[in-house]
This record gives C-alpha cells, structure tokens and sequence, in this order.
C-alpha cells in the first residue's frame, strides 16, 4: 500500500513539475538570452606541444532574471570570425566554464580554465594572429547546447540554448603569468582531471584569479601570453558609438 501511495506521490510531482515547466522554461531561456557576458581582462596561454590553451578570466555577467540560480558546468563551443567581415565564422575549440553561483544583476567572477582547441595552428591562426599581428578585432562565439539552470539552487531548468558574440581586442602580447598563482590541476592537461573538473574550477566575488591549489602550472607552459578585452557585441557597439 505504501509503495503504490509513493508511486502516485511521485507522479503528481512529475506531472506538475511538467506542467510548471511549460511556464518556467521559457521565461528562464528568455533570461539567459537576454543576460550578457563580458571578459574585460583574459590571458590566453598556449600550450605548447599539446591541443590546450589555459585561460585566465576576469569576467563581469549582467544575469537579468528574476531569481538567483546556480550554472551547471558546462563545455562552450568556441569560433571567431573577422568583426569586419571579411571571414566566415571558423570553430576553434570547445572551453570549460565552472559552476556560477548567480544573483539577478551583475556579478563579478574569475576562474581559470582549459581549452580544447582543434588545433593550435588553427587557433593562432584565425583568431591570435589577426589580433595581435595585424590589429584586427575580433569576434569570439560562444555556443552552449544543453546547458541547465538550478534556479533557487534547487529547481533544474535543463535544455537551455545560449549564444554570446564578444568583440575581442589586443591589450598585450606579452602577459607573464603572476609567480604567486596556483591553480588546483594543470589545465595543460585537463584528461588528468577527474570527471567532476568543472566543479574544480573556481568562481570568486572580486575578480581575483584562482585561490590556492595543490600544484603550480608549469612555468615554461604559461611563458608567454595573449592579454585581451572581450566585450559583449552589444556593449562593443554602444561603446563605439559613444
């Protein structure tokens, strides 16, 4: 009795946690679109010899929604293209973003992380190269498929779509990692982590890189670095037009 008592419980449940998504998925999608990223300071360090590239970030997150909600891990996929438009937008890579603990407005984070890139040629190639040789500004896509939301920490939103354009410039060529910064795991070679590594990366308040590991990144992969600004494409325009 009392398992067919569990079983119509756990029904009702799913069919009102059904019902209620028919409501809350896509007000919450429209949230995630409307919400913008930014990347006012990033250090891009190849690494030499493999398929990675470390990726240190300040970042500032505009997150317009109602509620305070928790970002699943997720893997973005990468591209550029030309902001000028004289190429077609090329995929890069794919990079790891951490767990975001997030409240409605801004919020300022930092984290370091990894880069799977299709090739490190590639990269330099349509994205560095264009930057930093020729000053080009350049466009970074992030595409996310499947991303899911805890919103109040505790109701998941899955099936979430979100695309961010930044318009990406030049600050340094030459950005020597700080000798005081360690990391928890090498992102150089991020198949040593273990299978939870998005929750290994961490988020913080006050844009301070990452809090004390138990290894240093190896000082010969991170001797030289890309510094650049990446803005919102929306944010990137309205600055220019000013």
């Amino acid at each position: 009795m009392a398992s067919i008592l569990e079983l119509c419980v756990g029904l009702c449940v799913g069919v009102l946690y059904a019902l209620s998504m028919v409501l809350v998925w896509p007000i919450t999608q429209s949230m995630v679109g409307r919400s913008t990223i930014n990347l006012p300071y990033t250090v891009i360090y190849p690494c030499e010899g493999t398929s990675h590239a470390t990726m240190v970030n300040e970042a500032t997150i505009d997150f317009k929604a109602w509620l305070h909600s928790d970002f699943v891990p997720f893997k973005a996929q990468l591209s550029t293209a030309p902001v000028d438009g004289s190429g077609a937008e090329v995929p890069v890579g794919t990079m790891q973003w951490p767990k975001m603990s997030l409240a409605p407005g801004h919020s300022s984070v930092g984290f370091t992380t990894s880069i799977e890139l299709i090739s490190q040629d590639l990269f330099s190639e349509q994205f560095l190269n264009p930057m930093f040789t020729k000053g080009q500004k350049m466009k970074l896509i992030l595409d996310v498929r499947g991303l899911r939301l805890n919103e109040l920490g505790i109701y998941p939103c899955p099936g979430l779509h979100m695309r961010k354009v930044l318009i990406c410039h030049a600050k340094s060529e030459v950005a020597p990692a700080p000798s005081t910064e360690e990391i928890a795991t090498d992102m150089c070679n991020p198949t040593d982590m273990p299978s939870e590594e998005a929750d290994n990366l961490v988020q913080m308040k006050d844009l301070v890189l990452v809090k004390t590991g138990n290894r240093r990144l190896q000082a010969n992969v991170r001797t030289k670095g890309y510094a650049m600004e990446c803005l919102a494409e929306e944010e990137s325009q309205a600055s220019i037009a000013v």
